[in-house]
C-alpha cells in the first residue's frame, strides 16, 4: 500500500495522466513497450515495485526484458498451463489470481508452476465486475493457505472498501485493487476500480486494520487505567461488630472506593470480622478471618486491592 511520496502521487491524477497519453494520431491506443518503460520509471521514482499481468508469451517476455521483480498471471490465464510454465521458468516470483476457478483449476496451476519454481503467491479473487459483498468469500483465503502451504493475498473487485479492509484479518501478503482515474469511463473494469482518493483511503484503512491486529494476547494497557474508576469495589453494606460472620447481605459493590475487587466476593462472604466496621467502609483482608474454604494466598492472587476504583 502506498504511503508518503507514493501516497501523495495518488492524489495528483494529472501526473498519472501525463504518463498514460496515447501516441499522436492514435487516440485511445497504448504503446505497450514505451508506456511500460515510462510507468516503470515513474513507479520506481515513487518507491513502488512495478509489475504487470502477463496475458500471453509476448507480454511475459516484454515484462522480463523490462526487468520486473515479479510476474502476475491474471485469472483468465490460470488454466493456461503453457503460459504458467514460461512464467515459472523465469525464476521470478509468480502471483496467480484465482477468479472464476475451482479448486481443481488451482491445483493444476500450482502443480504446473511447482515444476520449475516454488516462489508462488495465490490471490483469492472473484472475477465479477463488480463483485457483490456476499460473494467475496474472504475465509477462502485460509482454505487456500492450508491447502497449498503458500503465501496468499486478496484481489478485490467490489465497488466499496469494506471487504478489502476486512481481508486484512486473513493475513494477506498482497492486497490488490484496480485503479482508475474515472469510474464513469466505459468498460466493466472502471466500475470496480478505485479512484486516487478512494485508493489512498483504502490504503490508510488497511494500515489502520493491520495496527489493530498486532496484539494477540489479552492484556491491560496503560490507557485503560483511567477507566478503573468505573469498577465497583467491595464495601460493607451496614455497620457490623467485631466477630460477625459476613453473609451476602453484609457486602455490597459500590463506586467510588479503593477496596477489594468484587472478584473477591466469594472469598469474603463467610469470613469473620476481627474488628468492627462501618457502612460503606472498604472491605480489606486485614480485618477478616477468612472461612476455612478460603486460602489467604489465593485471596491475595485473586483479589488485589484496586486503587481509584
Amino acid at each position: 500500500m502506498p504511503s508518503g511520496r507514493a501516497g501523495r502521487a495518488l492524489r495528483r491524477p494529472q501526473q498519472l495522466r501525463r504518463h498514460l497519453r496515447p501516441p499522436p494520431g492514435r487516440p485511445g491506443t497504448a504503446r505497450p513497450g514505451p508506456a511500460l518503460v515510462e510507468l516503470k520509471a515513474l513507479a520506481e521514482s515513487l518507491g513502488l515495485t512495478f509489475f504487470a499481468s502477463a496475458w500471453d508469451a509476448p507480454s511475459l517476455r516484454l515484462l522480463t526484458e523490462l526487468g520486473v521483480e515479479l510476474l502476475k498471471i491474471p485469472s483468465a490465464d490460470l488454466v493456461t498451463l503453457p503460459l504458467l510454465r514460461l512464467a515459472g521458468a523465469t525464476g521470478l516470483p509468480v502471483v496467480i489470481s484465482t477468479g472464476m476457478s475451482r479448486l481443481a483449476d488451482i491445483d493444476a496451476a500450482v502443480a504446473t508452476l511447482k515444476q520449475t519454481t516454488d516462489r508462488i503467491i495465490i490471490l483469492h479473487c472473484n472475477s465479477s465486475y463488480p463483485c457483490p459483498d456476499e460473494q467475496v468469500g474472504l475465509p477462502v483465503m485460509d482454505l487456500l493457505r492450508r491447502r497449498y502451504g503458500l503465501p496468499v493475498g486478496y484481489s478485490g473487485h467490489e465497488q466499496e472498501l469494506g471487504p478489502t479492509v476486512a481481508s486484512t484479518a486473513f493475513a494477506p501478503v498482497i492486497i490488490e485493487r484496480h485503479f482508475t482515474l474515472d469510474r464513469a469511463l466505459p468498460g466493466t473494469d472502471h466500475k470496480a476500480s478505485l479512484t486516487p482518493d478512494a485508493f489512498a483511503a483504502m490504503a490508510a484503512m488497511v494500515r489502520q486494520a493491520e495496527a489493530a491486529m498486532r496484539v494477540s494476547r489479552k492484556q491491560v494497557f496503560p490507557g485503560e487505567a483511567a477507566a478503573a474508576k468505573l469498577r465497583k469495589p467491595l464495601v460493607y453494606a451496614r455497620d457490623l461488630p467485631a466477630g460477625h460472620v459476613l453473609g451476602p447481605e453484609d457486602v455490597a459493590c459500590k463506586c467510588p472506593g479503593d477496596g477489594l475487587s468484587p472478584v473477591a466476593y466469594d472469598l469474603v462472604v463467610g469470613g469473620r470480622l476481627l474488628a468492627k466496621v462501618r457502612q460503606d467502609e472498604a472491605v480489606r483482608f486485614d480485618v477478616l478471618a477468612l472461612a476455612a474454604r478460603s486460602k489467604p494466598d489465593e485471596a491475595a492472587q485473586t483479589a488485589k486491592a484496586i486503587s481509584g476504583c
